[in-house]
């Protein structure tokens, strides 16, 4: 590995090991079994593995073989930022995107060549899912700017508006977000005058 590909390696291990627990800080997953997911062998796995433990963005959790991790708040915040910003790098990662794309250039492999129309098409479904994932950050970003500055809510409210727009990033990164919960938020930032548009915005961008 070389040190692109083993950034690359990092990230889709911490994101995986974040998408399986949900950020949860107690709760552990084995390593080794996410690596043969990726197609990322032991050795790899284990290494890069112990670079996140010393940088602090992963824990041990219960020692066996198949050396058991735990995200951390660290962790979790480099997820976060890499799933909110997703065309940027972060301290550790490189951008996010980049996973997707790597995701794209292993299914073309399987199914053999195709021809330069169909990478072409590939190519500009991938920007076009990148500008998308960059406006619903930034729309929810705005969001929670807004309703920081909105003088006319109460301290209290102004705190729990931020919390679901911040639970509401976090459940738009997962694989499968849960549309109740989604409709729910979306629904609560809408009755809200300050932010009723931007909300309307990102619902249309959900779909």
């Amino acid at each position: 590995m070389d040190l692109e590909e083993k950034k690359v390696a990092r990230l889709k291990l911490l994101h995986k090991v974040y998408e399986i627990t949900d950020g949860n800080l107690l709760h552990g997953v084995s390593l080794i079994e996410l690596g043969k997911e990726f197609g990322i062998n032991k050795e790899d796995t284990l290494r890069e593995g112990q670079y996140m433990i010393e940088e602090g963005l992963l824990k041990y959790g219960a020692r066996g073989p198949q050396w058991e991790v735990r995200i951390t708040h660290l962790g979790v915040k480099e997820v976060e930022e890499a799933l909110s910003h997703p065309n940027n790098s972060t301290t550790y990662f490189p951008a996010f995107n980049v996973i997707q794309v790597d995701q794209i250039d292993q299914s073309t492999n399987i199914y053999g060549n195709v021809d330069r129309s169909n990478i072409s098409t590939h190519s500009s479904d991938v920007a076009q899912r990148a500008g998308q994932q960059a406006e619903i950050s930034r729309l929810l970003e705005e969001i929670i700017k807004t309703v920081q500055g909105d003088g006319s809510l109460e301290a209290a409210r102004r705190t729990e508006l931020v919390d679901d727009a911040v639970l509401l990033k976090r459940e738009l990164g997962k694989k499968e977000p849960r549309r109740g919960m989604v409709s729910a938020i979306l629904g609560t930032l809408g009755d809200v005058s300050s932010v009723s548009s931007l909300a309307f915005q990102l619902g249309g961008l959900l779909g």
